[in-house]
């Protein structure tokens, strides 16, 4: 889907979850810096603080909803060097400034 560079945030939302979906209510505690920066953004975008916290829901379930593979660790010590098993002490001494 393509949306143009001038699309509000509260447009995209819109957009992304299909027109109108059946939601659930909810309610959120937020500070006062919080609550006035999502006012000014509302009024900026021309829509609802609530449209505006929907999609920043929806962001954020959909970031931490993705699982991270098991083997994503792998090879993540590798240092490309071949002798690490043979100078492993003197390399550590390196490593930690002795």
């Amino acid at each position: 889907m393509l949306i143009s560079g001038s699309a509000s945030i509260c447009m995209v939302a819109y957009i992304q979850q299909g027109g109108s979906l059946p939601m659930k209510r909810t309610t959120v505690f937020a500070d006062d810096e919080v609550m006035k920066k999502l006012q000014e953004m509302a009024k900026r975008e021309n829509c609802t603080v609530s449209e505006i916290t929907r999609k920043a829901l929806n962001d954020f379930v959909s970031r931490r909803g993705r699982k991270k593979s098991r083997l994503s660790l792998i090879g993540i010590g590798r240092s490309g060097r071949k002798d690490v098993a043979e100078k492993n002490e003197k390399l550590l001494a390196r490593g930690f400034g002795r």
